[in-house]
């Protein structure tokens, strides 16, 4: 007959299982957010590339139409060149001098609008990247207000956790809870939790993010003379000041989700 494992080893083995089988949902997930991510993307690419054929058809389509038109007119003028030889001439001149004017004016126009295009769309680039720093900004500067509220569900299997194997195993599960807490992009993600029985004191190590996790830049603008979008710079003192906020919060917050997970004393 078998031995049983001792009840630590079966607590430890369905912690793993556990941890595991989270780790594998979390990679799913992740797997399968790309895979949407990669369909919309490619849907979005076909549809700029329907679109652009369309553009081309219709300017296909108007440039026939154009032509046409242009053959009927010489096709009049000739007409006309029977009747009167002398007119037809004069006619002519005057009609050549009028269509260079109006394909000037035509060429003008279309290098204007196509001007205008390209300013509206690097403009729109410019404010679309600076709502990313803004956004990117207030999402770090929100980091203790975006806290989960739901971790006081784990207190009482924190509170059995401890009553049946102890302190190190609460450790443990803190670690677990510290870690499924959600992060914003960039976060590490390391953190780990043990018990010092001489001091009765339970010690946590969390992994803090670096400074370039945060945007060097104020937003962006947009030099016509030069087409390009340039950065505005943040000044070093206002970064640094923005990375200890940030470590400040990232701290109480890790300090508020242990204790929300944690029973009262």
């Amino acid at each position: 007959m078998a031995r049983r494992k001792p009840v630590e080893q079966r607590l430890w083995d369905s912690l793993q299982r556990r941890k595991r089988a989270k780790e594998e949902a979390r990679r799913r997930a992740e797997r399968q957010a790309e895979k949407d991510h990669d369909r919309r993307r490619l849907a979005a690419i076909r549809e700029v590339e329907r679109r652009q054929r369309a553009v081309e058809q219709d300017e296909r389509r108007r440039r026939r139409e154009d032509e046409v038109a242009e053959r009927q007119r010489v096709r009049d003028v000739e007409r006309a060149h029977l009747r009167a030889e002398e007119e037809r001439r004069r006619a002519v001149a005057r009609e050549v001098q009028r269509i260079e004017r109006e394909q000037e004016q035509r060429t003008a126009e279309a290098r204007k609008r196509r001007q205008q295009e390209v300013v509206q769309r690097r403009q729109r680039e410019t404010e679309q990247r600076s709502a990313f720093v803004e956004a990117r900004v207030a999402e770090l500067e929100g980091l203790l207000g975006s806290r989960p509220r739901d971790l006081c569900s784990h207190r009482a299997r924190v509170e059995e956790t401890f009553d049946r194997s102890g302190a190190r195993a609460v450790a443990d599960l803190v670690a677990q809870v510290l870690a499924s807490v959600p992060r914003p992009d960039g976060f590490p993600r390391g953190c780990a939790a043990g018990y010092a029985p001489e001091a009765r004191e339970l010690l946590i190590t969390y992994e803090l993010p670096r400074q370039d996790i945060l945007p060097n830049a104020l937003g962006y603008r947009y030099v016509k003379a030069r087409d390009a979008i340039e950065p505005v710079p943040r000044k070093a003192a206002d970064l640094k000041a923005m990375y200890r906020r940030l470590l400040a919060r990232a701290v109480l917050r890790a300090l508020a989700s242990v204790f929300d997970a944690t029973p009262r004393p």
